[in-house]
């Protein structure tokens, strides 16, 4: 006999059929698809209980990619709300999906193929920076001209 929890479904297709009702109702009713709505339509107590029946079943393909689906809906019907006045309630979920709210820029020099992080382009324009000043300065110096002071890096005057 196989040690663990029964199966909450004995086939695939009760399963598909319930995931299947609860959309129903959701459009019938005009409410929202959410998660925490799906995992009580299919008899789960918790929303880890759903996610962990879908990670148990991981070898039962069937199981593991009808949850999928669902989930994948549920997280498509937030996506298309971003484009409403007011967002903010599904970035937020959508960040809960593994989605980020962040953007990583990439910067390389022409031919060297060598990729930079903004914050070592920001240390080589300081550095640019300073030495041009420094040129400047000692330009104006054989000229006669007074040039800014350069603030102190240490905070010390």
């Amino acid at each position: 006999m196989p040690a663990g929890r029964p199966p909450k479904f004995r086939n695939a297709k009760k399963l598909q059929e319930k995931i299947d009702a609860y959309f129903a109702k959701c459009k019938r009713d005009k409410e929202p698809l959410t998660i925490t709505g799906l995992t009580m339509a299919l008899g789960f107590l918790s929303r880890q209980s759903l996610l962990d029946y879908a990670e148990r079943n991981e070898g039962k393909e069937q199981y593991a990619d009808i949850i999928k689906k669902a989930k994948l809906r549920v997280e498509h019907s937030y996506e298309l709300k971003t484009n409403s006045p007011n967002p903010g309630g599904a970035i937020f979920v959508l960040k809960n999906f593994g989605w980020k709210d962040r953007q990583e820029v990439k910067h390389t020099l022409e031919g060297q193929g060598r990729i930079f992080t903004d914050l070592e382009l920001a240390a080589r324009l300081s550095y640019l920076i300073e030495l041009a000043m420094r040129r400047k300065r000692e330009q104006e110096a054989i000229e006669g001209q007074k040039v800014p002071e350069l603030p102190d890096k240490s905070g010390e005057k």
